[in-house]
């Protein structure tokens, strides 16, 4: 999983709490540093801001998340996209087919449910 944050403490957060749980986490501070991690490596889930300081507000995140699509190749990774503002009113026409939105403020339980929500694995039937 790649989470892209322009805040250390989210960065952190997700970094230290998704890795207690099994998951294996890289953290990028900018939109550039998540491409850059991007080609090098293959994620299954982008988390990313929606709003990345110094990048234009707003919205910014959509432009970072497409820059880091475009530089996973053919390894094209799940976006949930992370915002302080009303994350209902996001929804609408966001361009990434399959992403989905978490409301901050959010605890580690929410990040696994809405991952278990998203990446739903068919369980194995026993006989």
């Amino acid at each position: 999983m790649l989470v892209l944050d322009d805040e250390e403490s989210i960065r952190s957060l997700l970094e230290e709490g998704l890795s207690l749980h099994g998951l294996r986490v890289t953290c990028a501070a900018s939109s550039d540093e998540a491409a850059q991690l991007a080609v090098k490596e293959n994620f299954d889930v982008l988390l990313c801001d929606l709003n990345l300081g110094g990048m234009g507000g707003i919205g910014s995140g959509r432009a970072a998340a497409a820059n880091v699509i475009k530089a996973s190749g053919a390894n094209k990774p799940l976006v949930i996209f992370m915002t302080g503002e009303l994350a209902a009113t996001m929804e609408g026409g966001n361009g990434f087919e399959g992403s989905a939105f978490l409301q901050k403020p959010f605890r580690i339980a929410d990040v696994l449910n809405l991952l278990r929500e998203s990446l739903a694995v068919v369980p194995t039937v026993k006989s």
